[in-house]
């Protein structure tokens, strides 16, 4: 998920490249077509606008997301 990606038009591209990802994960590693009840774990949101967290809602699983920000 690029700017040089096809789907790159804003962040509704982002958020959707992610949750295409988060559902493919579902299917090849859990070998499940729904991921309702499934939690996914992420961290490190970074220039992504939280698309991780919107993402896994679309996908139908549960989203724990930590970030961090340090002070220096």
């Amino acid at each position: 998920m690029t700017a040089g990606s096809f789907a790159y038009i804003g962040p509704q591209g982002i958020v959707h490249g992610t949750t295409i990802t988060i559902m493919n994960a579902g299917r090849r590693y859990l070998g499940v077509d729904d991921l309702k009840g499934k939690v996914f774990v992420t961290a490190g949101l970074g220039g992504m606008s939280g698309a991780q967290p919107k993402a896994a809602t679309i996908a139908g699983c549960i989203s724990v997301t930590a970030e961090v920000k340090y002070l220096y």
